[in-house]
């Protein structure tokens, strides 16, 4: 197994961040050595246990660096709408390939820890299977004498409406 203590994972590591260099934007004013450290500071924030989530630890680095080349190039002007639209999916989808390494990772994670192990709390602040949502409750509207008459409009669970005759002076 490739595991941070055997002498080889310390080698590819070490390869795959020389892979990533490229993907790291900049001046040309910055050295290799600044851009191998962003990219080893990128690398190093998904904290790979093994050979498995280094390779997604990397993919991870380069589809951000991808997604962020896109919104660049889609920002630019006289660029068409069209090609703005295709840019800003690649983007975005980019984005997502991230995360679901993030909960392939957690779940990877969750599976080899032994029964009855506390997750880190580091991992249980941020849950990645669903966008924050803000929560709607919304009271059931009390049962129509006219049982037809709520499937016949288009009425909310809480907008009721009274018939014409019960307004009636």
């Amino acid at each position: 197994m490739s595991t941070p203590s055997n002498p080889l994972f310390a080698t590819f590591i070490a390869m795959l961040i020389d892979t990533l260099i490229a993907m790291v934007p900049g001046s040309d004013d910055d050295t290799k050595e600044t851009r191998r450290g962003i990219a080893r500071l990128m690398f190093e924030a998904y904290q790979p246990q093994d050979a498995i989530e280094a390779m997604a630890a990397a993919r991870a680095v380069a589809a951000h660096h991808a997604a962020m080349d896109n919104f660049r190039r889609a920002a630019q002007p006289g660029v068409s709408d069209a090609v703005v639209v295709r840019l800003r999916s690649g983007a975005l989808a980019a984005g997502r390939s991230v995360e679901a390494m993030l909960r392939a990772r957690d779940r990877r994670r969750q599976q080899q820890m032994p029964a009855g192990a506390k997750t880190p709390v580091q991992q249980q602040a941020v849950s990645r299977e669903m966008p924050r949502q803000p929560v709607i409750r919304q009271d059931p509207a009390p049962p129509s004498p006219r049982p037809d008459y709520r499937a016949s409009t288009a009425l909310s669970t809480t907008q009721r409406l009274e018939p014409l005759a019960a307004l009636s002076p």
